[in-house]
């Protein structure tokens, strides 16, 4: 979330000047433990939440763990990062108070954005005011192919999802059983965000025997590109089919992906859009080796293509500034 916040600001800066657009210092509440930065182009000019409050002509763009106690703020527009029913259910399992602290900020704003279509419909029932769905980007300058690396067998799998319970890779691990009949020397790569979850995803790849598998790695890695260009494909299993951060940086790297069909099917990809069935996954993936096969370099060069014309974070930043216009 915090990298999805900064590649935000810097495109806003990159449009609006670096002057019109201010950093408030320190989210207590963040993760990071400070602001959403480092805002490494661009010459983030920060400053202090109090100095926002007086500033009679600012709209105030507040995303997801920013403080809530924001009644004295003028205009407000909120970006809700989180899923709807994952911020429920974080409530419920006590991992933090995202629920009724979202809530809050969403009645206390004259608009809301949020990535998908789907997500609209729940939001507008809580909003105060109107919600934007646009379609987020990644900044395309930083995401692109790194280094490659020839992996010893194909197809070589990546699948790096598992923050949240919408992204998990049950039916991956049994779609790779089943390719790995067609395809036997199918490696699968698997970098999860949870320690904890080490003994019951082994205890599952153990119990489907499976061949050719990189042990599993854990924790949110400092530069994944290198991973996303050395991978053939980039699988993400997301409920709903939506497309996270994942995808959109593995095409903006060059690397087709496979994801699942949903009410997001609007959203283009490079790759394949399966259901979530073991058979269907299967039959996918599959279908996409015999594409890249055939003409590696040509399905790297569309994936990165497909993700400069659809998922520009610049184009999010205008869809954004433009919320922020209406509500002035």
């Amino acid at each position: 979330m915090l990298t999805s916040t900064r590649e935000l600001i810097e495109a806003e800066m990159g449009i609006l000047g670096a002057q019109n657009v201010a950093v408030c210092d320190t989210v207590p509440s963040s993760r990071g433990g400070g602001p959403p930065m480092s805002l490494v182009r661009g010459a983030a000019r920060v400053i202090p939440w109090d100095e926002a409050f007086r500033d009679p002509d600012a709209v105030h763009v507040i995303h997801t763990f920013t403080p809530y106690s924001l009644h004295d703020m003028k205009r407000k527009v909120f970006v809700a990062h989180g899923v709807p029913e994952y911020c429920w259910w974080d409530e419920i399992s006590r991992k933090s108070p995202n629920w009724w602290q979202i809530t809050t900020l969403l009645r206390l704003c004259d608009a809301t954005v949020c990535w998908f279509h789907r997500d609209r419909e729940f939001w507008e029932e809580l909003s105060g005011g109107s919600i934007h769905p646009i379609r987020r980007g990644v900044d395309l300058e930083y995401w692109r192919a790194s280094s490659y690396e020839d992996p010893l067998v194909h197809p070589y799998l990546l699948y790096a999802d598992a923050l949240r319970l919408v992204k998990l890779p049950f039916t991956l691990l049994f779609a790779v059983k089943k390719v790995q009949r067609v395809l036997p020397y199918t490696y699968i790569k698997l970098v999860l965000s949870d320690p904890e979850t080490y003994i019951p995803w082994s205890n599952l790849v153990t119990g489907l025997g499976m061949e050719h598998y990189v042990p599993m790695g854990f924790g949110m890695l400092s530069d994944p590109r290198p991973m996303y260009t050395n991978a053939d494909m980039v699988v993400s299993p997301v409920m709903w089919g939506f497309l996270s951060r994942v995808p959109l940086e593995a095409m903006a790297c060059g690397t087709p992906i496979v994801c699942l069909s949903g009410v997001e099917d609007d959203d283009p990809i490079h790759g394949v859009r399966v259901d979530d069935t073991p058979e269907s996954m299967a039959s996918g993936i599959i279908h996409l080796w015999s594409r890249i096969h055939d003409d590696p370099q040509g399905e790297r060069e569309k994936a990165r293509k497909l993700a400069e014309r659809h998922y520009d974070i610049r184009n999010t930043a205008r869809e954004l500034i433009k919320v922020c216009e209406g509500v002035m």
